[in-house]
């Protein structure tokens, strides 16, 4: 998909989900065609409808567009930092989360962890397409269910994956993440 086409659905999702104003898009844009290098944005593009991208996979792309294009090395943690800029472009302030999460919490503790929830999942920083990798059992114990979880949403690091490392022999073992809740 074309780069542009990515931005400009990226920016009318986040607008959709109010988490910019539709007055703000070209500006929201703008920043994020800086963090990619990019200098002229097309007067007209073609856009099909019906195609629906969840936020992560507009990411995704733009993110991909930054390695083909030398912007970042295709390493997993540039990619994150990345991702985290380019969300960040379309994130109120702390201030202002804070100060809408007090507000809620004066109606109810439940709508303002609804808020805060939804907040980080519509910004990416709960990462629910990776988190959905993750195999889950439960087993019965004498002190009630266990939840096991094995988690595959963080890649395992790799010299390759660890920057400044890649010279280095060191033994990395082949374990993945394990989390008991």
């Amino acid at each position: 998909m074309n780069v542009y086409i990515a931005l400009e659905r990226l920016v009318q999702h986040l607008a959709t989900l109010e988490m910019i104003q539709a007055e703000d898009s070209i500006y929201a844009r703008n920043q994020v065609m800086s963090l990619l290098g990019l200098l002229d944005f097309p007067n007209s593009l073609v856009m099909e409808e019906g195609i629906e991208q969840e936020i992560p996979d507009l990411l995704e792309e733009l993110v991909q567009f930054a390695v083909e294009e030398g912007i970042i090395e295709d390493l997993l943690d540039e990619k994150e930092i990345l991702s985290s800029k380019i969300m960040n472009v379309f994130m109120p302030k702390p201030s202002d989360v804070n100060q809408a999460f007090y507000e809620k919490w004066k109606e109810s503790p439940g709508k303002a962890t609804e808020y805060f929830y939804k907040l980080s999942r519509d910004s990416n920083y709960i990462q629910t397409k990776r988190i959905g990798k993750n195999i889950n059992y439960k087993s019965e114990t004498p002190y009630g269910e266990l939840d096991i979880t094995i988690n595959l949403s963080k890649p395992r690091k790799t010299l390759k994956r660890l920057p400044g490392k890649r010279k280095e022999k060191r033994f990395l073992p082949n374990i993945r993440n394990v989390c008991f809740a």
